[in-house]
């Protein structure tokens, strides 16, 4: 955020403080004392709501998911790509609520056993990382899927 001139030098120094508490919250404590304490810290970068989008920081956030979502669920709906998908019973939705909720339960947690069980089964998996995404942002993505043991 502070290379690309989201915040600055005052709020990097206060946040990068505030995130090495966060890493010790999430590492040693339950998944909701860290969301509970972590949670608000993200928001002082993005703003409520976002002040850009955060799939694409160089781009103003437009609609509640900064995208309009139409060409995509478009394509995703299409019989082919949900066949090509192996989900062809299923309709795709950018967003669940139901979903979310499960998710959100262990957000703070480290998913990579996960991932690498579900590579040790063979399934194909693809990560994307935008290298303007705030949201999943490539060091990070790059960062754990080099650290991953598969």
């Amino acid at each position: 955020a502070f290379e690309n001139k989201l915040i600055d030098e005052k709020l990097h120094r206060e946040l990068t403080a505030q995130f090495l508490i966060c890493q010790q919250l999430i590492q040693f404590s339950t998944p909701s004392q860290a969301l509970a304490n972590c949670d608000g810290l993200s928001t002082q970068i993005t703003g409520n709501p976002p002040k850009f989008n955060v799939y694409n920081i160089k781009q103003k956030c437009d609609g509640p998911l900064c995208y309009n979502m139409t060409a995509i669920d478009d394509f995703m709906n299409r019989d082919d790509v949900r066949e090509a998908l192996k989900v062809k019973d299923r309709s795709w939705s950018e967003c669940n609520d139901t979903v979310y909720e499960h998710l959100n339960k262990d957000e703070v947690k480290s998913q990579s056993g996960n991932v690498a069980y579900v590579l040790s089964k063979n399934f194909p998996i693809f990560v994307y990382s935008g290298d303007l995404d705030y949201q999943c942002n490539w060091l990070g993505g790059q960062k754990w899927t080099n650290e991953l043991n598969w």
